[in-house]
């Protein structure tokens, strides 16, 4: 029987059909457009804030990071910020440098060692 299932679902994922099956169980959420704001780092860098707003009575702030190649328009970033949003939280995505809108205008790249840009981020929140 593995067999079969495992033909099967070869066949699907060569096909283009394999969505077909799935699409409910990964529904993509559009939130509406956050508000961006742009902020200059000490060595003249710079970092993009999204904000979005709870339309309820706010229940806090959380703050998203996205993963290395991710920005704010990924489906799981979507999905949480609509879902946090709609359950009374404001939601902050920090944007690695030269990502969501803000220009690399230094040779320093996002890197995970180094805090100073999200301290900056918190500073500002």
């Amino acid at each position: 029987l593995s067999g079969h299932l495992q033909t099967i679902f070869i066949a699907l994922l060569m096909t283009g059909k394999l969505n077909l099956l799935v699409k409910d169980f990964f529904r993509w959420k559009r939130t509406k457009d956050a508000k961006v704001v742009i902020m200059e780092q000490k060595d003249g860098g710079q970092t993009a804030l999204h904000l979005w707003y709870s339309k309820e009575r706010t229940k806090g702030t959380i703050v998203l990071i996205p993963g290395l190649t991710a920005n704010g328009t990924e489906p799981y970033i979507q999905n949480t910020v609509a879902d946090c949003t709609d359950k009374g939280f404001n939601i902050v995505l920090v944007h690695h440098r030269g990502a969501g809108g803000a220009e690399l205008t230094t040779p320093q790249f996002y890197c995970a060692s180094s805090e100073d840009d999200l301290d900056c981020a918190l500073a500002f929140i």
